[in-house]
C-alpha cells in the first residue's frame, strides 16, 4: 500500500520542533518585556533631550523610566542661541501609568519637590480616535509655583528683561486636542505673576497680573493687573494655532519716570500708553 505524500498530512500535525519554538519565543517574549519594566532612568532622560534638542535635560536621573526622578533643566538647546541654563529647585518625580478608558490610555503623575504639594496628573487618551490631553483639577490654593526667572530660558525678548518673581498656575481639568493645527481647550485656567521684577527697571516690583481663560470655546484670554506700578491690560485669541494679542502698559500715577525706560523697551510707545503686540 503506498505511503500518502508529507504534503498531504493534515494540517493539526504538529512538527516536533515547535514545542521548542515557542518556548524560546515566550522566554525571549519574557526578558524584553523585563528589559522594558526594568530600564534604567537615564534612557528616559536621553530620549527627552534627542526629543526637545536639548532645551530640557534631566540631568542626574534615578530609578527607571517608569518611576524614577531627575533635576529638570531647561535652556541652552541646540541651535537656540541661548547659553543659560535654568534649573527647577529639588528634584522632579514621575510614575507612569497604563489604563482603559473608552481607549487606551497612557497617565503620567508628576511629584515636583519645588512647585506643590500635591502631585499632578497628566493623561492622554482617545476621543473619537483622536489623542487628546487631560490635565486633572490644580485648584488655586496648591497652585503650581515656578520662579519667572525660568523665562530666561525661552530667549528673546524675557533673557533680556531677566525677570524675578512668581508664575502661579491653577485651573479646573484642561482638556486639549492633540492636533498640529489647531489650540482648542476646555476648562479654566489662570497664571498669576506675582511680585514681578526686572533688571532693567529700578521700580520693584513692578505689580502682579493675571493671564486666564473662562474655557469659552473662542478660546480667548486675557491679562489684567491685579496691583502695582506698571498697569498692563488685554485680551487676545488663538486663531489658526497663533495667539494674536492686543493691549497696553502704562505707569500708575506718580510712577512715570521710574517707568519710561521700561515702557519704551518692551512695546512702542503712544503717549504714555505702550502698546504690547502678538500676531
Amino acid at each position: 500500500m503506498r505511503r500518502p505524500s508529507p504534503l498531504l498530512q493534515s494540517s493539526g500535525d504538529t512538527p516536533p520542533h515547535a514545542p521548542w519554538a515557542w518556548m524560546v519565543g515566550g522566554l525571549l517574549c519574557g526578558a524584553l518585556c523585563t528589559t522594558l519594566w526594568m530600564a534604567p532612568a537615564r534612557w528616559l532622560a536621553s530620549g527627552v533631550a534627542q526629543i526637545t534638542a536639548d532645551r530640557l535635560q534631566l540631568q542626574a536621573p534615578q530609578g527607571s523610566i517608569w518611576h524614577g526622578s531627575a533635576q529638570w533643566v531647561l535652556g541652552a538647546g541646540k541651535d537656540s542661541g541661548i547659553s543659560e541654563t535654568l534649573s527647577l529647585p529639588g528634584r522632579m518625580g514621575w510614575a507612569w501609568q497604563l489604563g482603559w478608558a473608552a481607549g487606551p490610555t497612557v497617565g503620567v503623575t508628576l511629584h515636583p519637590d519645588c512647585c506643590r504639594r500635591a502631585p499632578i496628573t497628566l493623561q492622554v487618551g482617545w476621543n473619537n480616535g483622536k489623542p487628546r490631553l487631560t490635565v486633572h483639577e490644580i485648584a488655586e490654593t496648591d497652585s503650581l509655583r515656578i520662579p519667572a526667572k525660568l523665562l530666561t530660558a525661552l530667549g528673546a525678548p524675557w533673557n533680556s528683561l531677566q525677570l524675578n518673581g512668581t508664575i502661579a498656575f491653577s485651573g479646573s481639568t484642561l482638556q486639549l486636542p492633540l492636533q498640529p493645527s489647531k489650540v482648542l481647550w476646555d476648562g479654566r485656567w489662570q497664571l498669576d505673576i506675582l511680585n514681578l521684577e526686572s533688571s532693567i527697571s529700578t521700580l520693584r516690583p513692578l505689580g502682579s497680573y493675571r493671564i486666564s481663560s473662562d474655557g469659552s470655546t473662542s478660546n480667548q484670554v486675557q491679562i489684567n493687573t491685579l496691583n502695582g506700578a506698571l498697569l498692563i491690560e488685554g485680551q487676545g485669541q488663538f486663531v489658526s494655532n497663533r495667539l494674536r494679542f492686543r493691549g497696553y502698559a502704562e505707569a500708575a500715577p506718580g510712577n512715570e519716570d521710574a517707568l519710561n525706560n521700561l515702557l519704551n523697551i518692551i512695546g512702542r510707545r503712544q503717549g504714555p500708553r505702550t502698546l504690547l503686540q502678538i500676531g
